[in-house]
């Protein structure tokens, strides 16, 4: 018979790979679909704060919601009010990341005690840097937060200084985005 805590981490990590595969689906649905398209225009800045939050836990297809601009700018919604609802939309997607991500420490602790540790270590080192790199890795690569933000998560970097970094990040890489669609399409 499985211990509780054992169950418990199965149910996350199955609700994590749930609620993945799901925001993996809606992205492909959206880029395909006339109907979602008019839905976007219908809700106007709730659906691309909606589709934004969406792409904030996107691992599986790494597409920015910056790209949506073109989109929400043709169905009348503000190229530079777009961009900061999509910023908002993928903080929020990156924080919830971020604590399913202090999850994993629960499960890394269990199995991987000694890497953990190892890790706290250099964190111990280098404790501002790597906020540092996350402000950096949000503003200028094209490619999920995920990638840094969970396993800040699970070394235990404050919340207080991740999430601003990423929504720092966010707001300079969307904005600067923008400009460029603006420029091109608009």
């Amino acid at each position: 018979m499985h211990s509780k805590d054992e169950l418990r981490t199965v149910w996350k990590v199955i609700l994590f790979i749930a609620f993945l595969s799901g925001a993996y689906i809606l992205t492909g649905e959206i880029s395909r679909s006339v109907a979602l398209q008019d839905w976007m225009a219908g809700w106007g800045y709730l659906a691309l704060f909606f589709l934004a939050v969406i792409s904030g836990f996107n691992l599986l297809v790494p597409i920015p919601a910056v790209v949506l601009v073109p989109a929400a700018s043709a169905v009348g919604l503000d190229p530079w009010l777009s961009a900061l609802t999509i910023t908002l939309g993928m903080t929020l997607g990156d924080s919830v990341s971020y604590f399913l991500g202090g999850f994993g420490r629960e499960i890394l602790f269990g199995r991987q005690a000694a890497l953990l540790r190892k890790l706290e270590k250099i964190k111990e080192k280098n404790n501002t840097w790597p906020i540092w790199l996350l402000f950096l890795y949000a503003a200028f690569v094209p490619l999920p937060n995920e990638i840094i933000i969970i396993p800040m998560a699970v070394l235990g970097y404050p919340a207080k200084q991740a999430i601003p970094a990423v929504f720092l990040g966010n707001l300079f890489f969307n904005f600067l985005a923008t400009a460029g669609l603006v420029a091109v399409f608009l």
